[in-house]
């Protein structure tokens, strides 16, 4: 939701400069942190089906509540890559830490589904990670 995405989109066009790229920032309806879950799947399941009908080869979820909630959910039922955003930001937060802890902040419903201790602890169990839900954060990024 919004336009924080376009953070990834600079990178996506970095490493595929040949190919075309539909952005797709829902700021109409954001942020999508304090919404229920079921709102935000229906939400992406619209944005998913809107990017379908322009024959993608790949989807992006830039957003860190839809990749929490949906992404798993999208990721297997579509027969193309859908790549989220869980993964490479909690590599880059394992890589970073020089203390071994690490903090994350997002919107309550990111906080809310543990889906970045999960997968820190997954990927670096000795990793101490603590969590917080600013909601008034979003509109700022």
């Amino acid at each position: 939701s919004g336009v924080g995405g376009l953070t990834v989109v600079r990178e996506l066009i970095r490493q595929l400069p040949h190919e075309e790229v539909i952005y797709i920032g829902d700021s109409a309806r954001a942020p999508y942190g304090p919404r229920p879950a079921k709102q935000i799947k229906t939400y992406t399941w619209e944005l998913v089906n809107f990017l379908l009908t322009k024959k993608v080869k790949m989807i992006v979820f830039a957003c860190n509540t839809a990749t929490a909630v949906v992404w798993e959910e999208v990721k297997e039922k579509l027969d193309i890559p859908v790549l989220g955003v869980i993964l490479p930001g909690s590599s880059a937060a394992i890589k970073s830490t020089i203390s071994g802890q690490i903090g994350i902040i997002g919107t309550p419903m990111t906080i809310k589904s543990n889906i970045y201790e999960q997968k820190i602890l997954d990927l670096s169990p000795q990793m101490k990670v603590r969590s917080l839900a600013c909601p008034k954060f979003v509109p700022i990024v």
